[in-house]
């Protein structure tokens, strides 16, 4: 994917030494030199357009995780369980609830969950496809498109959670400063993204460069064109305080296994190598919680 029309400096840190961290068909992944924050070229792009790529194909592809809606399966109780998690680490600096912004909504399930906790919900997510289906789903007012034009009052919310949506963002750095400004003064705002720094990561990486880049398949396993940052522990809390945010507390977990795509085989793999990135503190995951800084 070749970077023609595309700026080339690192978001977070504004350095120009970013350079090709992995170049494999129809994927290329670049790495800042100075801030070691890794990114999909295509989010250098300035053609780029987000709104294009979250079609109904695109949850067609995730079926499993998506649109799985019955209580006795146990992907949808995995999902269900992911978000309790979210919550748990949510609501330890935010017990009081309120309203919350769930960004990235896909198809509510986050929002339900959040509900049944009481909270007071509202949802917005790039894809009219999405947005209609949880708004149906969650049985709340879901809007479709970007976060700038959705007409948020200035301190509106009380907490506003990225879903598995941080790493999809074109502008992480305008993201947040929208979030900064729809939150109230003591307002919280929850993210999980994959962890950069995760034990699986690093064996795709060892793979890769023993080869000489000739063994790609775990590395386009683990990297794919919808995520557009990839963060570690360091960069993630450079950027939350970079936009005005107090990082409150940063943990860490294994990847769930409804995340886990592939063969059985590959499924047992990664159920395998979760246990170990417990005993590394290498986790697939990372959980953040960060209070807007007047």
């Amino acid at each position: 994917m070749a970077m023609t029309s595309a700026r080339t400096h690192c978001v977070l840190c504004g350095s120009q030494k970013v350079s090709p961290r992995y170049d494999v068909p129809g994927l290329s992944i670049w790495e800042c030199a100075d801030c070691r924050l890794v990114f999909n070229a295509i989010s250098q792009q300035n053609e780029f357009d987000a709104r294009s790529y979250y079609s109904a194909d695109y949850y067609d592809e995730r079926k499993d995780y998506y649109t799985a809606e019955d209580a006795s399966q146990k992907s949808f109780r995995e999902k269900v369980e992911s978000f309790h998690v979210g919550l748990d680490l949510l609501e330890k600096y935010k017990p009081t609830r309120g309203r919350i912004l769930d960004v990235g909504c896909g198809f509510g399930t986050f929002l339900i969950v959040a509900k049944e906790r009481g909270w007071n919900i509202s949802g917005i997510d790039i894809s009219q496809h999405a947005a209609s289906v949880a708004s149906k789903r969650a049985g709340t007012n879901v809007l479709s498109g970007e976060m700038r034009d959705a007409g948020f009052c200035e301190k509106e919310f009380d907490a506003v959670s990225f879903n598995d949506a941080f790493e999809h963002f074109v502008d992480p750095n305008e993201q947040l400063q929208h979030t900064y400004r729809i939150l109230k003064s003591d307002g919280v705002l929850f993210l999980n993204t994959p962890n950069q720094q995760s034990l699986l990561r690093l064996v795709a990486d060892v793979i890769y460069r023993l080869s000489a880049g000739t063994i790609t398949y775990p590395v386009r396993k683990l990297y794919h064109e919808f995520h557009l940052f990839y963060y570690s522990e360091d960069n993630l809390r450079e950027i939350l305080e970079k936009n005005g945010f107090e990082t409150l507390e940063i943990t860490r977990k294994t990847i769930p296994a409804i995340k886990a795509r592939g063969t059985q085989l590959e499924r047992l793999i990664v159920r395998f190598f979760s246990q170990l990135e417990r005993l590394a503190h290498r986790e697939f995951e990372l959980l953040a919680v960060a209070r807007k800084r007047e």
